[in-house]
């Protein structure tokens, strides 16, 4: 895990302007390079949904697919997330932490899949098709973080335009190798990379598609640490959300950092062990 270097690198993550604004595109149309979903895998699906749902308010629909459950959960009428059982193989996975995966959305998955064997990755779930969201797969970068694909002229993909409260609002990349890795997603997602210029550091960027930056990059010195990406959900009362989250039986990773421009961000897990990141924008932080 990466939970030692969130509390070192986070502080410097939002060093600038709202990432909402980052993060949306102009129009109702999906362009390759878009965070369009997320997948929380689980051992156990009900703990998880009923944390998440009373956390953020999402109520949940239950789609059964031929050898996974999914439960897709829902913000307003959107969906805005699924909930994945790990496949039972006894022991092995009696204590696996739960883990957030976001899809990426590409023009076709099966090619950008093979691209990314190509380019030092590997195919850890081979391209189908998933009833209400579309073709989609996951791979793993060069060090080994997982990403999904979801085909870009999927329902599920267009709709899925978050921006409001309790909904994703922006995803970072924690990076051992980050020239390595920026090759990576430049060449198999077709990102243009830019330095983050929020930061002082000269080793975070944005990966941009279609004149939008899509997400961030932070490189992380530890050798002991892993990295990998980072959700974030938007939240009106960041220190309201936090003590809901205790109650609901989860844990604070990081504790609350106010940004230069007054943004607070915060890092939790799940009481089964997945990570996400939540943040609260100036336009709330300003009167409290």
């Amino acid at each position: 895990m990466f939970r030692k270097a969130l509390y070192t690198f986070l502080p410097i993550l939002i060093a600038g302007s709202s990432l909402a604004a980052l993060n949306q595109s102009e129009a109702p149309s999906v362009e390759q390079g878009k965070f369009i979903w997320a997948d929380l895998f689980t051992t156990d699906p009900e703990k998880a949904a009923s944390f998440y749902m009373k956390l953020f308010g999402w109520i949940q629909e239950t789609d059964t697919e031929s050898d996974i459950q999914r439960r897709i959960l829902l913000k307003n009428g959107q969906q805005v997330a699924g909930i994945v059982t790990y496949p039972d193989a006894g022991a092995a996975t009696k204590n696996i932490n739960s883990r957030w995966i976001g899809y990426i959305a590409v023009n076709d998955v099966e090619k950008t899949a093979d691209a990314s064997v190509e380019e030092g990755g590997r195919i850890f779930v081979r391209s189908r098709s998933a009833e209400k969201l579309g073709q989609l797969a996951i791979v793993t970068d060069p060090e080994g973080t997982y990403v999904g694909l979801l085909d870009n002229n999927s329902e599920s993909a267009i709709n899925n335009l978050w921006s409001n409260d309790d909904e994703w609002t922006w995803a970072q990349l924690f990076s051992k190798s980050p020239k390595d890795v920026l090759l990576f997603y430049r060449r198999v997602f077709g990102y243009e990379i830019k330095g983050d210029p929020r930061t002082v550091r000269e080793d975070d960027y944005l990966l941009i598609s279609g004149n939008t930056p899509r997400a961030g990059l932070v490189a992380i010195e530890a050798e002991r640490e892993r990295g990998g990406w980072l959700g974030f959900v938007r939240c009106a009362d960041l220190n309201t959300k936090l003590k809901q989250v205790d109650l609901l039986g989860g844990s604070l990773v990081m504790a609350p950092i106010t940004t230069d421009v007054s943004s607070k961000i915060a890092v939790i897990a799940d009481p089964l062990g997945g990570i996400i990141g939540l943040i609260e924008y100036p336009s709330y932080a300003e009167n409290k």
